[in-house]
């Protein structure tokens, strides 16, 4: 539950960085969680490719598409976090 409240709360810490140029640590620590869930979501992926449950083109897909939303959010704020890290 947490880490949901956490990653709801992104979206108004990017605005609030946006607006005051300040990035809080609340902001920082919200998106590396965030990053946290996206690695959990790129490893469960892998996993159900390799259950045959889907194909390599819908891994690769998804995993393209929670990357780019991780570096997206990390860009808005100023930061430099790699999801493959």
């Amino acid at each position: 539950m947490t880490e949901e409240i956490k990653t709801m709360a992104i979206p108004v810490m990017l605005q609030e960085a946006r607006e005051t140029g300040l990035i809080t640590k609340e902001a920082h620590d919200a998106l590396k969680a965030e990053k946290l869930q996206a690695q959990e979501k790129i490893e469960n992926l892998k996993r159900l490719y390799r259950e045959n449950t889907i194909s390599l083109r819908q891994m690769e897909a998804g995993i393209r598409t929670i990357q780019q939303e991780i570096q997206d959010k990390a860009k808005a704020l100023g930061l430099d976090m790699d999801i493959a890290s």
